[in-house]
C-alpha cells in the first residue's frame, strides 16, 4: 500500500464540513483523475484527484462521489460509484476495491458499481436545484511540453435524452429500459411535470363536486366551481405551451423571472394559476 489505512472518521468529518458550505438543495459530483498513457502498453503511476480523496479516501481510478445532503431520499445523500471488477481485471491490472472495501474506507453506506451511475443520476437531478461539478485537470504531452487543461461543466439539458442502441450494446442500459425510453428528463419535461402537479393540487379540493354531480341526478356543480376548474386547466395548458416553445435554457429561465410593472404590480411572463376557491 502507498500508506497506512486512514480512519474513515476523517472523511466523514470532511464531508460534513463540506455539506455545510453547499447552497440549499445542491448536489456535488467529484470524479477520479484519469490514467495517463505514456506508450502503447504503459501508463504513469495513478495519482488520485485530491478532492475526491479528501472527501472519501478512495484512491482508485473511475470512481465518482456524489454528495446531496438535502435529498429527500436518504439513499441519495452520499453515494459512491466504483469500477466493477472481474477475474480478467484482477489478472491484468491487479486487485480492485469491492463495494465492501469502498464502504469501509470511506464510511459511505451506499456504494454502487459505476454502471448504475446514469440510472441514479437521472433521479438525483430531478430533485436538485444546484449542481456542482469539479472540472478534472487534463495533462497532455506534445512537442516536449506538458500542458494542463480542464474539463467543462455542462448545465442541465433543455430536452430529454433517450437510451440508445449504443447504450444497450455497451451494457449501460438498465434491464427495465428499452431503446428509445427517456434516459434523463430535460428541464422542459421537469417544469411541465411541476405545472401538472400544481394544477392537480388545485383541482383536488373541488373534485367532490364533480363526483357528486355524476352520482346525484338533480345536483349541479356550482358555476363558480366550474369556472375555477376550467381556468386552472386553461392556465396549465398555456404554461406548458410556453415552456415547450423555449429553445434555450435562458428563454426558459426568463419565463419565471418576475419584474415590477409601471402600475407597481409584479408579474412574470409565465401565467399564474387562479386563486383557490374558498
Amino acid at each position: 500500500m502507498k500508506y497506512s489505512q486512514i480512519d474513515n472518521t476523517l472523511f466523514i468529518k470532511n464531508r460534513k464540513n463540506f455539506a455545510k458550505k453547499l447552497d440549499a438543495n445542491s448536489v456535488a459530483f467529484f470524479n477520479s483523475n484519469d490514467i495517463y498513457p505514456i506508450s502503447a502498453d504503459s501508463t504513469l503511476p495513478f495519482e488520485q484527484h485530491r478532492d475526491i480523496f479528501y472527501l472519501s479516501g478512495i484512491d482508485q481510478e473511475e470512481s465518482i462521489l456524489v454528495l446531496f445532503p438535502d435529498s429527500v431520499n436518504k439513499n441519495f445523500k452520499e453515494i459512491l460509484f466504483i469500477r466493477e471488477t472481474n477475474d480478467h481485471i484482477v489478472h491484468w491490472e491487479g486487485e480492485k476495491l469491492t463495494k465492501s472495501d469502498a464502504s469501509k474506507i470511506s464510511g459511505i453506506k451506499n456504494v454502487h458499481w459505476l454502471g448504475k451511475f446514469d440510472e441514479i443520476l437521472s433521479k438525483i437531478l430531478k430533485e436538485a436545484d444546484h449542481v456542482y461539478i469539479n472540472t478534472n485537470e487534463q495533462y497532455n504531452f506534445a512537442n516536449n511540453q506538458v500542458t494542463k487543461s480542464w474539463g467543462t461543466a455542462t448545465a442541465k439539458q433543455l430536452e430529454d435524452s433517450f437510451w440508445t442502441q449504443q447504450d444497450s450494446d455497451d451494457g449501460l442500459m438498465p434491464d427495465d429500459k428499452e431503446v428509445g425510453d427517456v434516459k434523463v428528463e430535460g428541464l422542459k419535461t421537469q417544469k411541465k411535470k411541476i405545472v401538472k402537479q400544481q394544477a392537480s393540487g388545485l383541482l383536488a379540493p373541488t373534485d367532490w363536486y364533480v363526483v357528486k354531480a355524476t352520482e346525484v341526478a338533480d345536483y349541479n356543480v356550482p358555476a363558480n366551481i366550474l369556472s375555477f376548474r376550467a381556468d386552472v386547466r386553461t392556465k396549465s395548458n398555456e404554461m406548458e405551451t410556453q415552456i415547450d416553445a423555449c429553445t434555450t435554457v435562458d428563454e426558459l429561465k426568463a419565463l419565471y423571472e418576475y419584474t415590477e410593472q409601471e402600475d407597481g404590480t409584479i408579474t412574470r411572463p409565465l401565467p399564474e394559476f387562479p386563486k383557490e376557491v374558498i
